[in-house]
């Protein structure tokens, strides 16, 4: 891509001399999210394929730009290669793949099997990039869905986005979502006619519709107030008055039921107490599948904790997989937890029922405050809604749903709409 030079012989004029200056403006306001980094994630797209080193030398050869990548890696071997979609990474950079519609989508997977004609499918995978693996890759081959680590060489809006390196394969521990996508790639073409590649049309409308409000506008869905669902105290400033003991239990156990997949292992003794014991491998931990934020919102850890989080990496802050080392680090020592109710480790947190029973009040009071002016008090159905929203993707997240900005999912697929549509309706 050609740039345009400004000679500054061009300030001679007061034309040239505005022209000038507007340049310097545009360059002093540039920005880059994506500074020096050319190493991505991606999902594989496409089944991964053999191919010769004169193919790979005719298909690099083929586009002037990619002679340059040809040449650095000009081994005679066999590759791999396969279309595949760059993800957005754990610190929040966008995908540059962002503006392609994704083929995981539940409404592009529906499209692309209408009629036994999966073309819509097939032209968005089209539109991705080709991945090829290095000459000296001995690597397990990677299958459709699986993720991999790229390399992206340079082009002229930034990336290459028409062929690029494959180096690794990730050992990411698939999501529900992705586990999901995996069986729906691999089923997409089976039996696949090449010749019949369907129509797509109608991509941006259904992209507007079910990709940012997969649910829908919130008013579509919202729980208005009935008369058979009313608050035990309508003004109350507690949670559990507001709802009463009762609805404020079908809450949370609707919640726990989602957060731990309802998998109790009983502790018998005088009565049978149903605990979770299980810690997730985000460092997610209990009934309520609680991270550190919220354990110090629930007094249980310490804000130090936090605070150790955020000096390593934003990624850490979120408490993202792959800080996971540092997050068991932090919940197996006692420095970090307040001794509250005898809880001086991770370990004696998820042996205490009545603790996560008491850190999973202390944390939806703190959540049903955060919301308070986000909320329809006549209808506890709505408040329970927002509370499960917030506990999926924080207040902020709540509202954006609620205010039709977004229905941003977490990382694992789930959006704030489900949450609250789900847990909402468990109280009456």
């Amino acid at each position: 891509m050609s740039k345009r030079k400004h000679d500054k012989s061009d300030m001679s004029t007061p034309a040239g001399a505005n022209q000038f200056k507007a340049n310097a403006i545009r360059q002093t306001l540039s920005y880059d999210a994506y500074g020096s980094r050319t190493t991505f994630i991606v999902r594989v797209l496409t089944r991964p394929i053999p191919i010769s080193a004169d193919d790979f030398k005719t298909v690099m050869s083929a586009a002037e730009a990619d002679v340059a990548m040809w040449e650095v890696d000009a081994q005679a071997a066999t590759r791999i290669v396969f279309m595949g979609r760059i993800l957005e990474d754990e610190l929040g950079a966008p995908s540059p793949h962002a503006t392609l519609p994704d083929p995981c989508q539940d409404w592009t997977i529906s499209a692309g099997k209408k009629g036994a004609k999966p073309g819509c499918a097939a032209k968005i995978i089209s539109w991705h990039t080709r991945f090829f693996s290095r000459s000296d890759y001995n690597g397990k081959v990677p299958g459709i869905g699986d993720k991999v680590r790229v390399t992206l060489s340079t082009g002229d809006f930034k990336y290459n986005l028409q062929n690029a390196y494959f180096e690794t394969l990730e050992s990411v521990e698939l999501a529900d979502n992705d586990e999901i996508c995996q069986t729906n790639l691999n089923a997409l073409f089976q039996g696949f006619n090449h010749d019949s590649l369907g129509d797509i049309v109608d991509i941006s409308g259904a992209m507007a519709a079910r990709g940012k409000f997969p649910n829908g506008k919130f008013a579509t869905y919202k729980y208005s107030a009935v008369t058979s669902c009313k608050p035990a105290s309508k003004d109350a400033l507690n949670v559990k008055d507001y709802f009463g003991a009762e609805k404020f239990k079908k809450l949370i156990e609707s919640i726990s039921g989602t957060e731990s997949g309802g998998s109790y292992s009983p502790i018998c003794g005088k009565d049978c107490t149903p605990l979770v014991t299980g810690t997730n491998a985000q460092g997610y931990a209990g009934k309520y599948q609680m991270g550190i934020a919220a354990l110090v919102t629930a007094k249980y850890m310490k804000p130090s904790a936090i605070t150790k989080m955020k000096s390593i990496s934003r990624a850490c802050e979120r408490q993202h997989i792959s800080c996971k080392g540092t997050v068991k680090v932090i919940l197996e020592s006692s420095a970090y937890w307040t001794g509250r109710k005898g809880v001086n480790s991770i370990s004696d947190y998820i042996g205490n029922h009545p603790a996560q029973e008491d850190a999973m009040e202390i944390f939806t009071q703190a959540e049903f405050r955060s919301i308070k002016s986000d909320i329809d008090r006549s209808s506890p159905r709505d408040v329970a809604g927002m509370i499960a929203a917030t506990h999926l993707k924080g207040a902020g997240g709540a509202r954006k749903m609620r205010n039709d900005i977004n229905d941003a999912t977490d990382a694992n697929g789930t959006s704030p709409s489900s949450y609250y549509k789900k847990h909402g309706s468990s109280v009456c």
